[in-house]
C-alpha cells in the first residue's frame, strides 16, 4: 500500500520493533481507510551496493492507493496477514538474500475493536 506521511510512523515503529503489537497498530491503520488498486503498474527498482535506484527491473505492480470513494453496502470484514522479510547483502559475493521472518495474522475482531476495547 501507499502510505501517507502520518502512517509512516505507525509503519516505521513496526519495522524498527517487529513485534505482533506493532505490526498490529499498522494493520489497524491501514484496514481504517478504503484502498483501490492504482491504475498505472510500478516497475520493481533495482539498486546498487549503496542502496541507490539503478534502473527498473522487468517485473511490475500495482500499488494501493487510498480512495476517498467508499464501497457501496456493508464492508468485508476479513482477516490481514503481514509478512515480515529480512534482506542480507554479502559484500563479498554481492548476492542478497531475502528470508521469511515472521508472518503475523490478525483477525476482524482484533481489527475492528471499538476505541473503549482498544484500551483494555
Amino acid at each position: 500500500v501507499q502510505l501517507s506521511s502520518e502512517d509512516f510512523d505507525v509503519l516505521n515503529r513496526a519495522l524498527e520493533y517487529p513485534t505482533r503489537k506493532n505490526f498490529l497498530r499498522a494493520a489497524r491503520q491501514i484496514v481504517q481507510r478504503n484502498w483501490i488498486p492504482a491504475y498505472q503498474q510500478r516497475p520493481v527498482l533495482n539498486v546498487n551496493t549503496n542502496g541507490d535506484p539503478v534502473g527498473a527491473g522487468a517485473k511490475t505492480y500495482r500499488v494501493m492507493v487510498q480512495s476517498e470513494l467508499r464501497p457501496e453496502g456493508e464492508q468485508k470484514r476479513s482477516r490481514m496477514e503481514i509478512q515480515f522479510w529480512k534482506i542480507s547483502y554479502d559484500p563479498r559475493t554481492k548476492s542478497v538474500r531475502a528470508a521469511l521472518s515472521e508472518t503475523f495474522v490478525f483477525s476482524p475482531e482484533e481489527l475492528f475493536q471499538s476505541p473503549e476495547q482498544n484500551n483494555s
